[in-house]
């Protein structure tokens, strides 16, 4: 038998808020190892979708698996616990402590979850913060820092605990141009040298180019389009081609 190589599977999910419908029957699986992207217009539920799969939000009906855990079983804080210390979450508005420093910032999940001296926890600060790009940076204030270093610091934070998923909610909102393309470049340089599975979730559609081994489009509650880029490219939905052509 075909070994199973999808680390996240959703399952016939529905999802409504009040008289909104989110999804009716979502279905999709990522592969382990893979940069995965999610899609779609404003209003798609693509952050909901990402916020279930992350505990933070749970569908009215389907199941989701994540890492061979059926999360949408679990009762008991421990449980999500051990989903949590398995993935990375960057948040779209970066969520630094703007109280703390950046050493502070990135070495708060190393105090509270290893069992890392703090000599050994300055030194992985260190290390996380030349993998991003931003050497020598331990002691500067949040608020000195640009939109684009934040996001990078912040992923730095995502990646201490060497997450097996990084989760990104659109990482590249109210950059420029060349700081998108930046951000873009780490997180496929990130998966190469951390060999983890990315779920990103954008209406980029430049960064979903750049980054992406596959691609999904939901539309009308479903995943409308699945595919690589060129397999995107390709489709002839007028749906498909208006988004990603305009």
């Amino acid at each position: 038998m075909e070994k199973d190589n999808n680390i996240i599977k959703v399952i016939g999910v529905s999802k409504r808020f009040g008289e909104q419908e989110v999804f009716k029957g979502l279905s999709l699986s990522v592969r382990k190892g893979e940069i995965f992207v999610i899609m779609g217009g404003s209003g798609t539920g693509k952050s909901v979708l990402l916020s279930m799969m992350v505990g933070l939000n749970t569908p009215d009906e389907g199941k989701i698996i994540i890492d061979d855990m059926e999360i949408t079983k679990f009762k008991k804080q421990k449980e999500w616990t051990s989903l949590w210390l398995r993935v990375g979450f960057l948040f779209q508005g970066s969520a630094l402590f703007d109280s703390m420093n950046v050493e502070e910032n990135i070495s708060f999940p190393l105090y509270v979850h290893s069992d890392l001296k703090e000599k050994e926890i300055k030194a992985r600060v260190k290390d996380l913060l030349n993998m991003v790009g931003l050497p020598g940076i331990e002691k500067k204030k949040i608020s000195e820092l640009s939109g684009g270093m934040q996001k990078r610091v912040a992923l730095a934070r995502t990646i201490a605990l060497n997450p097996n998923i990084v989760f990104y909610d659109e990482p590249t909102t109210g950059l420029d141009p060349i700081t998108s393309d930046n951000i873009g470049l780490l997180i496929r340089d990130l998966k190469h040298r951390l060999s983890n599975t990315s779920v990103v979730v954008t209406h980029d559609v430049r960064l979903s180019y750049r980054i992406a081994d596959r691609m999904a489009l939901l539309h009308d509650g479903r995943v409308t389009a699945i595919g690589t880029v060129s397999e995107m490219k390709a489709k002839r939905d007028p749906l498909v081609r208006r988004f990603l052509f305009g």
